[in-house]
């Protein structure tokens, strides 16, 4: 099977005709990646280096977005822990601001992966 999710992702963002931005913090620049060479309808990302807040990360959000005309704008946060890792998934769009906090508890060092795993899922299972 040659599917991955982030051309799962990618393909259910172009049939539902949706462009989109990313924004995140404490991923590495992993998520963006991902994405990188796809063209449209991924518009670009923002990487956040320093450690940043959620409200940090909600207000480079919404400037970021300002300067981008997209249709869906994703940002994600991951912060660790001593026992665990949060992730913060902002989701915005004309008609949505949704805020998740997941987390994991799983060995630190996958905490990265499993964290792009699941903004690669909310962006597939978009409605």
């Amino acid at each position: 099977d040659a599917d991955t999710l982030e051309g799962a992702a990618f393909e259910h963002m172009q049939a539902l005709k949706k462009s989109f931005v990313l924004v995140e913090a404490g991923l590495g620049g992993s998520l963006i990646q991902k994405f990188a060479d796809a063209g449209k309808p991924f518009l670009g990302g923002e990487i956040l280096t320093a450690e940043k807040s959620f409200a940090e990360l909600e207000i480079a959000c919404k400037k970021f977005i300002e300067a981008q005309e997209a249709d869906v704008r994703l940002g994600a946060m991951l912060v660790p822990g001593e026992f665990k890792a949060d992730l913060h998934l902002l989701l915005i769009t004309a008609d949505t601001f949704d805020h998740r906090l997941h987390s994991y508890g799983g060995p630190p060092k996958m905490a990265p992966r499993w964290a792009v795993n699941v903004c690669l899922n909310k962006l597939r299972r978009l409605g």
